[in-house]
């Protein structure tokens, strides 16, 4: 790396960005030397933090590339060793983990995004059955507009630009493709590629006025059929998990964005403001406006 510290920025956005087809949210660069625990809290927000016991589920993508050293990444997919060169890819509402050798320690670099393009580009199956842990054609080529990416970022880290959405597509394209004529069957991460179909749209598309009935005519099954499966497989129902990635995606952008609460009730995909305060209320006990202020208080 040309840097010589590490650094993470969570980036501001825009309300304008929303409206383009990708947004960069976080950029960072770590080094774990051997010994020393992890995640290093400093380069961790509360949001990102993550445990190896419990691992984590965000709200948007995540690309991550081992720069030198290696360790580990799991997903309800598998459990994949990370050598230096090693990059991997997680989606909106996919359990994962990941951590470095404790006797080797690593050098890793990331971004996080969202956008409409992005989830399209899933649900289209552009990133093929094995995304999580992508084959990068040219390495070389990869690595350097990564860290291109991330210059620019730490340069000004108060602020977002198109330009920084539009090096993170140049990043997708080493490994996005269109979708194969003869797809193989999808991996499983429940058990049930039914559920798994139905998880995935919900967390690509309940930023829109997405309800249980667009989500049965999506995976193409009898509602009765997939609310039974999704029971058996989730331990709850269609709907909860529709809230439950609307609740994710709405504490985020409180918390992470100064987007007028108004506009984060429409960003995450509720109905109106009242729907999101009930929410809200079942989950946390406050209000959206409160939960901003306790949450910004506590990151102060």
């Amino acid at each position: 790396m040309s840097l010589h510290e590490p650094f993470h920025h969570v980036l501001p956005v825009r309300e304008d960005l929303f409206n383009g087809g990708l947004y960069v949210t976080h950029v960072g660069w770590e080094k774990v030397l051997p010994g020393e625990p992890y995640p290093k809290q400093r380069h961790h927000p509360e949001f990102y933090w993550h445990s190896w016991e419990e691992g984590r589920v965000l709200p948007e993508f995540c690309l991550a590339h081992v720069i030198e050293g290696r360790g580990e990444s799991q997903t309800r997919q598998g459990q994949r060793r990370l050598e230096a060169g090693s990059t991997f890819f997680i989606c909106p509402g996919e359990w994962h983990r990941h951590r470095p050798d404790p006797e080797i320690g690593w050098s890793l670099v990331w971004i996080h995004f969202n956008g409409g393009v992005p989830c399209r580009w899933v649900a289209d199956g552009a990133f093929g059955a094995n995304h999580n842990f992508p084959v990068i054609e040219n390495p070389r080529l990869f690595r350097e507009e990564f860290e291109r990416l991330l210059l620019k970022a730490h340069a000004e880290p108060t602020r977002n630009s198109i330009h920084l959405s539009w090096m993170a597509v140049g990043l997708l394209s080493h490994f996005c493709e269109s979708k194969p004529e003869d797809p193989k069957e999808p991996e499983t991460t429940t058990g049930d590629a039914l559920v798994d179909a139905a998880v995935q749209h919900i967390w690509n598309f309940s930023h829109g006025m997405l309800d249980v009935p667009g989500v049965v005519a999506a995976v193409g099954a009898g509602r009765r059929t997939l609310e039974r499966r999704f029971l058996a497989a989730k331990g709850h129902s269609l709907l909860e998990e529709i809230q439950h990635c609307r609740f994710t995606r709405a504490a985020w952008l409180l918390v992470e964005t100064d987007l007028p609460v108004k506009v984060i009730v429409g960003r995450a995909g509720f109905g109106s403001h009242e729907q999101m305060r009930l929410v809200f209320r079942k989950r946390t006990g406050v209000s959206p406006e409160a939960y901003r202020e306790a949450e910004g208080s506590a990151r102060a």
